[in-house]
C-alpha cells in the first residue's frame, strides 16, 4: 500500500509505534480534480462520444454500448472506413447467414449509419436462405427446399433504415417481387444487382438513388425500362453496367452527355438501339471502356457490309481525338466483332481502311503518331490477321 498525503504517513507511523492505540487515515484528495471532470464530461456527451466511435471497428462500437449514454452515441456514430490492401475500404456488414439476416433489425436501429451492406448468396462461402417475398411475387417461382427453414421466411426490410447507406450488393438472393425500398436511399454511391432474376424494378425507381454512380445489374431478367430513365443520375452516374437485362430497351445515344460516365457495358441488351455513325464531337467526352455493346447497336457487333467501315471509323476517330484512352480498349470488343465475319477480302479493305484513317490522324497531329494506332493496327495485321487468313498473309 502507498500513501502519499503526509498528515496520512505520520498516523501510519504513529500507529506502527503504539499499536494499541486507534489512529484515523484520511483518504488523500485527488491531485488532477479537473481532469476527472474533463473525463467525465466527455463520458457523458453523446456527440463527444461518437467522434471517439468513429475510431473503432463498427463491431467494437456495438461492444462499447455499455450505457444508456454510449447507446445514443454509437447510433450517432458515422461508422469509418478501414484499411484493406492498402486501401481505405468502406466496412462491410456481409449478410451471409439466416441468423445475420435476422438481426439486421436491431443492427440497424444501433448502428444506423453503417455505410456498406452485402447480402451474398455464394453457395461456396455462404448459407443460402428464404426471403420474404415482396411485392406482387411470381406465384410459380417457389424457393429451394434446402433454405427452407420451419420458421419460415426472414424479412430483410429493416435494411431500409440504413438511411445513410453507401454501397448495397446483392447477389444471388431469393428475391420474388418488387421490393422498393431498397431503392430509396438518398447516399447510396453503388448499387450491385447480381443474379437476382425474379427481382421486379425498373429503371424509373433510380429517382430514389440521387447520388448514385456506379450502377451494376447483372442477369436480372425482370428489369424494366428505358435508358432514358438512367438521366435521372445523369450528373453523378460514373459506371453502367447492364448484363443480360433483355427487358431494358432505349437508345445508345440517350448517354452521350454524361458528363462523368467513364465505362458502358450493355451485353445482351438486345432491346437497345442506337447508331455509332451518330456519334459527334462532344458525345461520351468521358468515356474511357464502352465494353461490349449489343447486337442491336448499329456498329457495335457486326456490320451488314464493308461499306459502312469508313462511317464507323469516323465515329471512332471522334471519340479517340477527345478521350485517346478509348481505342486502346478496343481490342476486345468492336473491332474483332467485326472482322470475325468477314471474309478474307473484305477484311483486307477493312485493315486498310483503318490504316489510311490513322495515318491521315498521324499527319494532322504528330503527337498522336504512336501508342493507340500502332496497337490497333498492329495487333490486326501481327495477331489477328494471319491466323484467321493464313493463305493470304
Amino acid at each position: 500500500m502507498t500513501i502519499t498525503d503526509r498528515s496520512a504517513k505520520k498516523s501510519y507511523k504513529d500507529s506502527r509505534r503504539n499499536p494499541g492505540r486507534t489512529t484515523v487515515t484520511v483518504a488523500p484528495e485527488p491531485k488532477n480534480t479537473a481532469d476527472f471532470q474533463v473525463v467525465a464530461s466527455v463520458l457523458d456527451d453523446t456527440n463527444l462520444l461518437s467522434g471517439i466511435f468513429a475510431f473503432l471497428h463498427w463491431k467494437d462500437i456495438l461492444r462499447s454500448r455499455v450505457c444508456r449514454t454510449w447507446r445514443e452515441a454509437a447510433r450517432l456514430t458515422d461508422v469509418p472506413q478501414s484499411m484493406s490492401g492498402g486501401t481505405w475500404q468502406a466496412p462491410d456488414l456481409n449478410v451471409k447467414d439466416r441468423e445475420f439476416a435476422k438481426a439486421l433489425g436491431w443492427l440497424s436501429t444501433e448502428l444506423p449509419k453503417i455505410p456498406s451492406v452485402n447480402i451474398l448468396f455464394n453457395v461456396c462461402t455462404t448459407k443460402a436462405f428464404e426471403i420474404a417475398d415482396g411485392e406482387n411475387p411470381d406465384p410459380k417461382i417457389t424457393p429451394p427446399a434446402h433454405i427452407v427453414h420451419p420458421s419460415g421466411p426472414v424479412d430483410i426490410s429493416p435494411v431500409a433504415n440504413f438511411r445513410h447507406l453507401r454501397q448495397l450488393s446483392i447477389c444471388g438472393a431469393s428475391l420474388n417481387g418488387s421490393y422498393p425500398y431498397l431503392f430509396k436511399f438518398p447516399h447510396l454511391q453503388t448499387l450491385e444487382l447480381i443474379d437476382v432474376r425474379s427481382l421486379v424494378w425498373d429503371l424509373e425507381m433510380l429517382q430514389g438513388l440521387p447520388k448514385l454512380e456506379k450502377l451494376t445489374v447483372i442477369r436480372n431478367t425482370n428489369l424494366t425500362g428505358n435508358l432514358s430513365s438512367i438521366r435521372v443520375i445523369r450528373k453523378t452516374l460514373v459506371k453502367l453496367s447492364l448484363i443480360m437485362c433483355f427487358k431494358v430497351g432505349g437508345d445508345l445515344m440517350d448517354l452521350r452527355d454524361f458528363p462523368l460516365l467513364t465505362e458502358i457495358c450493355l451485353h445482351d441488351c438486345n432491346r437497345i438501339g442506337g447508331d455509332i455513325r451518330k456519334i459527334q464531337a462532344g458525345d461520351f467526352r468521358s468515356v474511357q471502356s464502352f465494353g461490349k455493346l449489343p447486337d442491336s447497336v448499329f456498329g457495335g457487333a457486326f456490320l451488314p457490309s464493308i461499306a459502312h467501315t469508313p462511317a464507323i471509323m469516323n465515329a471512332w476517330y471522334v471519340l479517340k481525338k477527345q478521350n485517346p484512352c478509348i481505342l486502346s480498349r478496343v481490342g476486345n470488343g468492336l473491332i474483332p466483332r467485326i472482322l470475325a465475319d468477314c471474309s478474307g477480302t473484305t477484311a483486307v479493305a477493312f485493315i486498310k481502311s483503318v490504316i489510311v484513317l490513322f495515318e491521315v490522324e498521324c499527319n494532322s497531329d504528330p503527337d498522336a503518331k504512336s501508342a493507340d494506332s500502332n496497337l490497333l493496327s498492329m495487333s490486326i495485321l501481327d495477331d489477328w490477321y494471319p491466323r484467321k487468313f493464313p493463305a493470304l498473309s
